[in-house]
């Protein structure tokens, strides 16, 4: 089977979880997964110890922590049960997915770097912006943050995708979110 569908976030993870395990250094790469279903305007997703996505709406933000599970390629991942979860999409929403780097600092908790990328994803314009509000500026560690808009009844068509440098670009079918 080619392709990635409505349902397949779990299997998803466990063939990146098999191929990983025949890649030195691998061990512990955490990733976030999800598939739309564009008819009935919901996001199905998994994640291998990636910090949660944001989904932020009009009038709310809402992590997206309920499906847990550990990083690939560690000993008897093989036997977790990846969980997966499901939330419907309502207004224009968009999903926001970042590295470590961008909400980790030395000496504070994570929690507080995740509010402030909260905070600030109401504040600033451009991703740019964002990037200069929340990652700590003496860190050498990656900073990336992927800010995609999903238009409910526009779910499908090519969507728009915002890079870290704060330009937005169009996406073919081929390269979109599935």
């Amino acid at each position: 089977q080619t392709g990635i569908g409505i349902g397949d976030e779990r299997r998803l993870l466990d063939e990146l979880d098999r191929q990983a395990r025949h890649i030195d250094g691998a061990a512990g790469t955490t990733l976030w997964v999800a598939v739309v279903d564009p008819g009935r305007e919901l996001l199905h997703y998994s994640s291998a110890g990636h910090l949660p996505a944001l989904l932020v709406g009009p009038m709310y933000s809402r992590w997206l922590d309920g499906a847990r599970s550990v990083p690939l390629a560690l000993p008897l991942t093989h036997l977790t049960n990846r969980p997966t979860a499901t939330v419907r999409l309502s207004d224009i929403t968009q999903l926001v997915l970042y590295t470590d780097g961008t909400v980790e600092r030395p000496g504070e908790i994570i929690d507080l770097g995740l509010e402030r990328l909260r905070h600030h994803l109401h504040t600033t314009d451009t991703l740019t912006e964002l990037l200069d509000a929340v990652k700590d500026p003496t860190a050498r560690d990656d900073a990336v943050v992927l800010r995609v808009t999903l238009t409910p009844g526009a779910i499908g068509e090519q969507p728009r995708q915002e890079h870290d440098t704060g330009q937005e670009s169009e996406l073919s079918e081929d390269q979109g979110a599935r």
